[in-house]
C-alpha cells in the first residue's frame, strides 16, 4: 500500500523537547503534524499560558525548522475518555484512508488521553488488519523532570531564608535569585521535563505494539522459538533448516513449503517481520514476537 504522508499527532502538554525529539533527533520522520491541545480556558492563568508556550514553540519548530506541514486542533474534555476515544478512533480512520501512515506520541498530557488514543488505535488495527504496521503508537521519557530542581530550589531556598536577614549577604542573595531565575526560564521554555531519554535499542521512544488477535499454532511457536534464539536469519530458506534441525535431520521441499507459509502468516499476524535484502528476505522477530516468546517460553534457561 502507497503512503502518502508521514503523519504525527501529538498530544501537547508541558513539555517540548520529548514531543520533538523523536523526529528532529531520533530518525522518525514527519511530512505532517497534528498538533492537539486543550480547549482553552482562561488564558491568564500560569498553567494555560505555559501549555500555550508549548503548542506555539512546537508549531514554529516543527514547521520552520523541520519543514512539517503543521495544523493544531482543540480536545474539549481531556478526561472524558469517551470522547478522548471517539475523537481517536474517527480521526486515525480518517487519516489512514487517506493513505498516510501514522505515528500518535502519548508522553504529554493526562493519561486519560493516553490510554484512550493508545486504545483506539488498538481497537482500529484489530477491526482492520491491513492498518498494522500503518499505526503507531510510542512514548518518550524524559532526561530530567524539571519541575524536580524546582523542588530542591525551594528546599534549599527555604533553609536559607531560615537563617535570618542578619546572616545574610548581598552576595548570596544575587546568587540564589540567579538560581530560581534560571529554573523559572528553563520552564518556560522547555516545559516541566528536559531532553528525551534514550530507551529501546537507543532510540529517544519506544512504540507499543499492537497485539495480533489469532492463536498460535505449536508449529509456529517452534518458528518464534528459533528466531528468538538466532534472528536475524538471512532467509526464509534458511529458517526451515533451522527449524527442521529440532524435528528431523533431513529436509524435505513439503517441510520447507510448510516453514514458508507458517513464516508468512506470523508475518500477517504481526509476529515476524520480513525485510527485502537482496534476493531473499531477512526474518526476524517484531517487538511483539519477541514479548509472546518472553511469556511463553522459559528464555533464561536457552
Amino acid at each position: 500500500m502507497l503512503m502518502e504522508n508521514t503523519l504525527h499527532i501529538i498530544p501537547v502538554g508541558f513539555d517540548f523537547e520529548r514531543l520533538i525529539q523523536p523526529i528532529s533527533q531520533g530518525g522518525l520522520e514527519a511530512d505532517r503534524v497534528i498538533l492537539l491541545r486543550a480547549e482553552a480556558g482562561d488564558e491568564s492563568d500560569s498553567t494555560a499560558k505555559l501549555a500555550k508556550r508549548m503548542l506555539e514553540k512546537l508549531h514554529e519548530d516543527f514547521s520552520r525548522v523541520l519543514g512539517a506541514e503543521v495544523e493544531q486542533r482543540s480536545l474539549s474534555d481531556i478526561y472524558d475518555y469517551s470522547s478522548l476515544y471517539v475523537f481517536a478512533f474517527e480521526l486515525f480512520e480518517e487519516e489512514l484512508q487517506a493513505g498516510n501512515e501514522i505515528y500518535v506520541n502519548i508522553s504529554s498530557m493526562p493519561r486519560t488521553v493516553a490510554f484512550a488514543f493508545a486504545t483506539a488505535a488498538d481497537s482500529l488495527i484489530i477491526e482492520n488488519p491491513e492498518y498494522r504496521g500503518l499505526l503507531h503508537t510510542y512514548y518518550v521519557s524524559p532526561n530530567n523532570y524539571v519541575i524536580l530542581d524546582l523542588v530542591d530550589l525551594l528546599e534549599d531556598e527555604k533553609e536559607f531564608l531560615e537563617r535570618g536577614l542578619d546572616e545574610i549577604e548581598q552576595r548570596d542573595i544575587k546568587e540564589r535569585i540567579g538560581k530560581i531565575e534560571k529554573v523559572l526560564e528553563d520552564i518556560r521554555e522547555g516545559g516541566v521535563t528536559s531532553g528525551a531519554k534514550e530507551m529501546d535499542d537507543g532510540l529517544p521512544y519506544v512504540e507499543f505494539p499492537t497485539p495480533p488477535v489469532t492463536e498460535v499454532t505449536d508449529f509456529q511457536e517452534e518458528i518464534l522459538d528459533y528466531l528468538y534464539q538466532n534472528e536475524p536469519v538471512r532467509s526464509i530458506s534458511q529458517t526451515a533448516k533451522g527449524v527442521i534441525k529440532r524435528f528431523s535431520p533431513k529436509s524435505s521441499d513439503s517441510f520447507r513449503s510448510k516453514v514458508q507459509y507458517n513464516v508468512e502468516q506470523l508475518e500477517e499476524t504481526g509476529y515476524v517481520s520480513l525485510q527485502d535484502k537482496g534476493n531473499s528476505h531477512q526474518v526476524r522477530l517484531t517487538k511483539m514476537g519477541r514479548l509472546w516468546v518472553r511469556t511463553h517460553y522459559d528464555t533464561e534457561s536457552d
